[in-house]
């Protein structure tokens, strides 16, 4: 065969792929590509070749990026869509050898392989060129955006890439910094184009003993310096964390998440995410969890579980409502070193909190969760997945401009979502004009009125019905009021707002919907002890226009009192309590249940920790209380009408 005509043949054969090494997961793709959907046909990807991933998403930016390994070097190009092939690839060649001649040897050696091949200088030899699923090379002149819409196999050098565009992909993540024998440990986990994922968990020993943290009852005692470790730099678990020293992984689950055994007291943990789609597979993720497990003693809320083993009946409704204690107000300074000096940061972290709280939570088996200060993250990120796989979905309400709000989660076998009617207390205070007679009094006084209008509380209103019998509705409320000691006068407002709303709520769903049954179910932190005007107000329906806490500003913000009343029929849960929040400086109710008595009862309330559990490590939060508060567990049963 004429030496022209072989060459003409051999450029249309692909060559075959050389297989050198078993390539390692980049953190490269990991973090730099976030791939979405394509709206042209993908390319078949080649088997058993390296890939090149490519992110170009026409809706939106203009760039978009390249990236593959060469040579254990990890390259991620931002290139503009409408730039020429040509000087896309050049750059990727110019990118190759300028780090190449920074890393010096290591990444030199394929090049040097190359150019013995040929025998030729490996500045001429490193072709980079992209060809399409036939084998045939792309039109240099065409566009970023159309050549690697239809391109297959990018070539680089004697070596062979398979071209995955808006392929699936993990875009962050991570494990806890801490996990706790019992526990739940769920990974912080997004993706960009993916379907479904793939989870894969291992446990290894350390090779250094030394890293082994102490068991929750030992962390105490080195407080300070663990406070400084909380300091450091939190990132640790990235995908792009250098993998722990450990001989041997052994492989233990195959679900999302993870709850350590006694097994895995010591232990390492280790989680691989493959990102999956109807058309491709990602590239896995790894993250690592470098603190060993940890032991810790029995918890408290433990034996209140004994309680609430079963699902209630479908007569019965179990309600919780429960003070998490946001990580905003957890995570400063002044939270570690005064409100809770008596904790240790480890313990005050949220990693650790967070474990705790999946695992109190999801031993209640509730109908009805009523949470208050639940942080953006933590809800998004470990309470709605965790409780989605318990039957429960989760709606949200943030505070006015604040990353924390207040959360309902309801059990979808047994009730059925109809609306929410969530308001900004004071948006709805000076806006809606059933509230006009309290506005004339508040205007009174600048110095009030200011306060009261610059809080950002909020109320959350969801409408249920029970999937079993339709004609039962309920009226869930929950919220959290202004803390501050001296300001009984706001928490008076806010709570007129917020009991004149459900008012509003059941006479429209009487006069609109003939529903003359909306059951109200109210959860609240207060921030009132029994007998202060807001749980006055809300439990026998009145306050007085001399009530105290009209002068708990002193003359500075005193509108001259006012009576206000409502129409609500509320009793009250745990009316015994001595205390529902206990911190080094308080102890005292402020957390509620109240319910509508002309349609429900309470059925059972499930017991308080021990006192002597409550201050085994001083006050709460601690090792075995995740929250500053208590929960209030309670069944609540429908009358007979």
């Amino acid at each position: 065969m004429p030496g022209f005509l072989k060459r003409a043949v051999l450029s249309i054969i692909p060559r075959p792929v050389r297989l050198k090494f078993q390539r390692k997961t980049s953190p490269t793709e990991s973090s730099c590509l976030s791939p979405v959907a394509s709206v042209l046909p993908r390319p078949r990807p080649i088997l058993n070749m390296e890939r090149v991933n490519v992110r170009c998403v026409e809706e939106q930016d203009e760039a978009m990026s390249i990236a593959f390994v060469y040579e254990d070097m990890n390259l991620c190009l931002q290139r503009d869509k409408n730039e020429q092939l040509e000087r896309s690839l050049n750059r990727i060649r110019s990118s190759i050898l300028k780090k190449s001649k920074i890393i010096g040897k290591r990444s030199n050696k394929k090049l040097k392989q190359d150019k013995t091949q040929s025998g030729e200088n490996h500045k001429d030899l490193l072709l980079v060129s992209l060809c399409n699923s036939f084998g045939k090379e792309v039109d240099l002149s065409s566009t970023n955006s159309e050549a690697w819409q239809f391109g297959s196999v990018l070539n680089v050098g004697s070596f062979k890439y398979s071209v995955h565009r808006n392929s699936p992909t993990v875009r962050n993540l991570s494990l806890p910094r801490c996990a706790v024998i019992s526990c739940p440990v769920f990974p912080r986990v997004s993706f960009e184009f993916a379907e479904d994922a793939e989870y894969v968990w291992y446990r290894g020993c350390p090779a250094d003993p030394s890293t082994i943290v102490k068991s929750t009852e030992e962390v105490e005692d080195d407080s300070q310096v663990l406070k400084k470790k909380r300091r450091e730099d939190t990132s640790e678990n990235s995908t792009n964390a250098n993998e722990p020293s450990v001989s041997h992984w052994e492989k233990v689950s195959t679900e999302k998440v993870y709850v350590p055994s006694k097994m895995d007291d010591g232990f390492l943990l280790k989680l691989d995410c493959t990102p999956k789609s109807s058309s491709d597979i990602g590239v896995t993720a790894k993250c690592f969890l470098k603190n060993p497990v940890r032991s810790a003693s029995t918890f408290p809320f433990e034996k209140r579980h004994s309680f609430t083993a079963k699902v209630t009946q479908p007569n019965s409704l179990r309600v919780v409502s429960y003070n998490i204690l946001a990580d905003l107000y957890a995570d400063s300074d002044f939270a570690r070193d005064v409100l809770f000096s008596y904790c240790p940061p480890d313990i005050l972290h949220i990693d650790y909190r967070e474990q705790l709280l999946l695992k109190e939570i999801t031993g209640y088996n509730a109908d009805l969760i009523c949470l208050q200060e639940t942080g953006k993250r933590l809800f998004e990120n470990s309470l709605v997945p965790t409780l989605k796989s318990q039957g429960l979905e989760g709606l949200i309400c943030y505070k006015h401009l604040q990353p924390e709000g207040e959360a309902i989660f309801y059990r979808t076998s047994k009730l059925r979502f109809i609306e929410s009617h969530d308001i900004v207390l004071s948006e709805a205070f000076q806006a809606d004009g059933q509230y006009d007679y309290l506005r004339k009094a508040v205007s009174n006084n600048e110095g009030m009125l200011k306060r009261i209008t610059s809080r950002s509380s909020v109320v959350q209103v969801a409408v249920f019905e029970e999937i079993a019998n339709p004609s039962r509705k309920i009226c869930v409320a929950n919220t959290h009021l202004y803390f501050h000691p001296r300001a009984g006068h706001v928490r008076l407002i806010q709570t007129a707002v917020i009991t004149h709303h459900l008012e509003r709520l059941k006479k429209i769903y009487k006069e609109q919907n003939g529903c003359d049954n909306l059951a109200v179910i109210f959860c609240c932190d207060l921030n009132s002890t029994p007998g202060a005007g807001a749980f006055e107000l809300v439990s026998t329906g009145s306050v007085a226009k001399y009530a105290a806490d009209w002068y708990s500003r002193g003359k500075e913000e005193f509108c001259g009192g006012l009576a206000i009343s409502h129409s609500l029929k509320l009793n009250r849960c745990y009316s015994s309590t001595k205390y529902t929040n206990y911190v080094s400086g308080f102890q005292g109710v402020l957390d509620y249940i109240f319910y509508d008595h002309q349609y429900l009862d309470v059925e059972q309330e499930v017991p308080l920790p021990e006192h002597a559990d409550v201050i085994q490590h001083t006050a709460l939060p601690s090792q075995v209380f995740p929250s500053d508060h208590l929960a209030l567990v309670s069944d609540l049963k429908w009358k007979e009408q």
